[in-house]
């Protein structure tokens, strides 16, 4: 499920970069390094506190990003990234996935997939996960209407990297906003929060200042008073390391074909 979980997005496919079974050219990111104001909530679901500021370094191209390790090193890949049979995103008419789900079992160690800082944790995240425009309203209905527990408990830490990797579906995370951790730290436990069907992680990759934009589906936008766009991701294939080196394996139908 992508961010968060939530909504069902269409998207122009020249603003993502490429998918497991091939990339889809994107303009490239900015070239301008930028400040991101992330709300900082607790490890929990609770209110969100003071934001973290955290200064972006001008990004890499995906293809020359270091230092990555898988968030789960053993289980299945449920979902891949890219065109799926269902998904929240659609590019050319087909669905789209986000990013990769992985499943192993409720409880198992999440463990960061780069040195970088906490800059968002909980389920008060908003402001940290790519929202294009102002999340006021869509805030406004959560608290209004008591939803905040529906949605996914998320870590989203910023890479150091002019990136920012998203952690989604936790059931339980064990770091703060402000916090520096280093690859391999256990950050949280994998669950099933927010709209899940079972537990797993849904891990996902995106620059802030990528030009690449989703569209948000129009109804859903005046339901559910979102944002009309949000930033692309790219694939997580493009940094991680190869599948072999871990006990990963594809799940039933999930392996696209040309990947590892």
């Amino acid at each position: 499920m992508g961010l968060v979980g939530l909504v069902v997005v269409v998207v122009t496919a020249l603003t993502l970069f490429g998918g497991t079974t091939g990339p889809v050219t994107a303009a490239p990111p900015s070239a301008e390094p930028s400040v991101a104001l992330a709300a900082a909530g607790p490890a929990g679901d609770g209110p969100t506190s003071a934001p973290a500021t955290v200064a972006n370094p001008t990004p890499l191209p995906s293809a020359a990003l270091t230092g990555y390790r898988w968030p789960l090193t053993a289980g299945r890949i449920t979902t891949p990234f890219g065109t799926v049979t269902a998904g929240t995103l659609v590019v050319d008419g087909k669905p789209f996935h986000d990013g990769i789900d992985i499943a192993s079992f409720c409880g198992d160690h999440i463990e960061a997939a780069h040195d970088g800082v906490v800059i968002a944790t909980g389920r008060h995240v908003n402001e940290a996960i790519g929202w294009i425009g102002d999340v006021a309203a869509y805030d406004a209905r959560l608290d209004a209407k008591k939803l905040w527990n529906t949605l996914a408990i998320t870590i989203v830490v910023d890479d150091g990297n002019g990136y920012r990797s998203e952690y989604i579906h936790l059931f339980k995370s064990l770091v703060k906003a402000g916090q520096h951790v280093k690859a391999g730290d256990l950050i949280g436990y994998e669950g099933q929060t927010g709209l899940a069907t079972g537990c797993h992680l849904h891990y996902s990759i995106f620059s802030p200042t990528d030009p690449g934009r989703v569209e948000v589906e129009p109804s859903l936008v005046k339901k559910e008073l979102l944002p009309a766009q949000e930033i692309a991701r790219i694939d997580p294939f493009r940094v991680l390391p190869p599948m072999s080196s871990t006990e990963l394996t594809w799940g039933f139908n999930a392996q696209p074909s040309g990947t590892p």
